[in-house]
């Protein structure tokens, strides 16, 4: 369920939704994977203030996760 609402929340772009999306980057497997997908189709500026919390959770990513997690940064620009 949190996978498809997350998927929602990238797909409409919105931006007041980072702070709830940010939470769930804290949850390992497809949760933090479509995080990290939607902070990217939300993009720049709105964003932004996700590029912490996926500095924070890189290091404990999972070899799966890792590469959306690290996409996402790029796409904020890190």
């Amino acid at each position: 369920m949190k996978v498809r609402i997350l998927a929602n929340l990238g797909h409409f772009q919105d931006a007041s939704a980072v702070p709830a999306i940010i939470e769930q980057l804290t949850i390992e497997g497809p949760v933090r994977r479509e995080a990290a997908k939607a902070l990217a189709s939300i993009g720049l500026p709105g964003a932004e203030p996700a590029k912490a919390a996926l500095m924070r959770v890189l290091p404990e990513t999972t070899p799966r996760d890792r590469g959306q997690v690290i996409w996402t940064l790029v796409v904020l620009g890190e």
